[in-house]
């Protein structure tokens, strides 16, 4: 039998320790097919981490063309993986810690260690950005994204950097705004409902067939789902300004997504 290391502990127990710092509720948007399953972290993102993403963000490369052709899509979209780790090495590392511990207790789909697809495995981080006011002053659509699935990402993450209005549109939350922030309306996250027969042409799933879970998240919030499988969406943000992490650990590069 091998050597462990000096502490004893293997990977997913240096993981547990590392994303159990601070205080984080977990909370689950169930389905009846675990693949469906969404795992949220309530308050993994403090205020410090917040502000260093939002700076770090757009300094990314901005990427105009890697959205499918089918994809209907109104945002700007920064990847920012060089700058993130050069930024805050200790943050890149907990977002794809608490990726790769949400796999471990729902889905097991990130490839195992030691094979060729584990080799394969990256993340795709981005900074993306639903600004509602800018789109209304070029006379554009209200920023959101259809319904689609991430192709070859066994696991998403979105991690929430902007919060929400608590007003009639936005149906209230209980947040004041204060300190200038502009915040957002609209903007709900849908998630398939993911039954039985869950996959392509399931009866009981599809977005787009008008059967969908809502979700929204509060600034600081991150949510994990099995990105590769699970349809999901935005609704258009009506005023404001949205803004997120998008993390996709990818099995390989397969262009568009």
């Amino acid at each position: 039998m091998g050597k462990r290391g000096v502490s004893g502990k293997g990977k997913k127990e240096r993981r547990r320790e590392s994303c159990a710092s601070r205080p984080v509720k977990k909370e689950f948007l169930h389905a009846k097919n675990i693949n469906a399953t969404v795992m949220i972290l309530r308050g993994f993102l403090n205020a410090e981490e917040i502000a260093c993403l939002q700076q770090l963000g757009p300094k990314g490369r901005l990427q105009n063309h890697d959205r499918s052709e089918e994809l209907d899509f109104e945002h700007t979209v920064y990847r920012f993986e060089e700058e993130l780790v050069a930024g805050n090495k200790a943050l890149h590392d907990r977002l794809l810690e608490a990726m790769f511990l949400a796999d471990d207790e729902l889905w097991r789909g990130i490839p195992a260690e030691g094979t060729i697809a584990r080799g394969k495995l990256h993340a795709e981080i981005e900074f993306i950005s639903y600004d509602a006011d800018l789109c209304a002053k070029r006379n554009a659509s209200p920023p959101y994204i259809g319904p689609h699935v991430d192709n070859a990402a066994a696991v998403t993450l979105i991690g929430q950097l902007a919060q929400f209005r608590d007003d009639e549109k936005s149906g209230g939350s209980g947040y004041n705004q204060n300190g200038g922030e502009r915040g957002y309306t609209g903007g709900f996250n849908l998630f398939e409902i993911g039954g039985e027969g869950f996959g392509d042409g399931a009866e009981d799933g599809g977005i787009a067939k008008g059967l969908y879970r809502q979700l929204r998240l509060n600034k600081g919030d991150v949510l994990m789902f099995r990105g590769e499988m699970l349809e999901h969406s935005l609704t258009p943000v009506t005023q404001g300004l949205r803004q997120i992490v998008q993390i996709e650990l990818c099995r390989a590069k397969v262009g568009r997504h």
